[in-house]
């Protein structure tokens, strides 16, 4: 006997291809994330982009790029915390994906607290000095030591103060130093 088989089937069309690329501008707040399309294939793309997360989230956030080779800037992020991204593709059904990659964003800095300068006396009697200082940045608090006395430290709110009851004819050792919200100059 001869049988005579019939197939009707739909010939998958070719995919396209994309790639995670590195990102980089990386600082504290920001990132900018890079990739690209490798092969069209022979679906037409409706959508490109990245989608990211914190590492350890649950949930990507999807943002769109246009062309080959794309790139987007992240803002708003949180320092020293690690994201999640990969690019993706998406042709008339569901997205294709390039690889996953990390980046890590940068610690925040803390600016170095500027040390007062031009510390020098305004006023003198025989039982009080008055001093005043230039601040360099924009700290509001001090602490004052006299004679090396590290245990007597005097707290100010102001660039100028007047020691008072002091000893006639005697040599003061006069230091100041900028308080930064707990972080303080030399």
């Amino acid at each position: 006997h001869a049988v005579l088989t019939t197939f009707t089937g739909t010939c998958l069309s070719a995919l396209p291809t994309v790639v995670t690329d590195s990102a980089d501008n990386i600082t504290q707040t920001e990132a900018v994330l890079h990739g690209h399309i490798a092969d069209y294939g022979e679906l037409p793309i409706v959508n490109r982009g990245f989608e990211w997360k914190p590492l350890f989230g649950n949930v990507y956030t999807e943002v769109s790029a246009t062309g080959d080779s794309m790139s987007y800037t992240l803002t708003g992020l949180h320092s020293a915390t690690s994201y999640l991204y990969r690019a993706f593709v998406m042709p008339e059904a569901d997205s294709i994906y390039g690889e996953e990659l990390v980046f890590t964003t940068l610690e925040e800095e803390i600016p170095p607290c500027p040390m007062p300068e031009n510390l020098h006396v305004t006023d003198t009697t025989s039982e009080t000095i008055a001093i005043a200082w230039t601040e360099m940045g924009d700290a509001t608090a001090w602490q004052l030591c006299v004679n090396d006395d590290e245990t007597n430290l005097i707290d100010l709110t102001n660039n100028a103060y007047t020691l008072t009851g002091l000893a006639p004819q005697t040599l003061y050792n006069i230091k100041v130093r900028t308080n930064c919200d707990g972080v303080y100059s030399e």
